[in-house]
């Protein structure tokens, strides 16, 4: 990141990994980020499951962070899909499927 003037503001969370109590906790409480490139302190937040755009929870069993790795890379493969599917010549890149999948 040696080349950015500021790093997000915004750090979203996701995966069981995510759960673990004491990694939340240092981030909202510590001044880790102070020698990092943020203009200010970066807000954290988890990623919710209806954010991911083309993905619905017909079982309304998904309610938390823990299933989000999973829901983007089945909303990855769905457009990899479409894509293939339609024909089209011009590749999206990767970074612009992740923005699109994970649109917050």
């Amino acid at each position: 990141f040696s080349e950015l003037d500021h790093l997000p503001d915004k750090i979203l969370l996701c995966g069981g990994g995510a759960s673990l109590d004491m990694l939340v906790e240092e981030l909202a409480t510590t001044d880790w980020y102070r020698d990092l490139q943020f203009a200010k302190k970066p807000s954290v937040k988890y990623i919710s499951p209806e954010t991911v755009v083309g993905i619905i929870d017909t079982t309304n069993k998904l309610d938390d962070h823990t299933f989000i790795t999973a829901m983007g890379l089945l909303r990855v493969g769905l457009d990899t899909m479409e894509q293939t599917d339609d024909n089209i010549s011009e590749l999206i890149s990767v970074r612009d499927r992740i923005n699109r999948v994970l649109k917050i």
